[in-house]
């Protein structure tokens, strides 16, 4: 039963994400990578969609 007493007590993701994004020293820490990812999980989790942002593709022009 510990294991599940000890699984209980941990925070949850959306828990440690919300921690990450408050925390200005635990996201420096972080690093850019989990930063990111905070903030998709965070924005899930509020019931939004994440999504790419459209660049257009880079276009080789002619002579000038």
């Amino acid at each position: 039963m510990q294991i599940i007493a000890d699984t209980l007590r941990q925070p949850t993701i959306p828990a440690q994400a919300r921690a990450i994004i408050a925390d200005p020293e635990l996201a420096a820490r972080a690093g850019e990578t989990a930063r990111r990812f905070a903030w998709y999980i965070t924005v899930s989790a509020r019931g939004g969609k994440v999504r790419q942002r459209h660049r257009p593709a880079n276009l080789i022009e002619g002579p000038r």
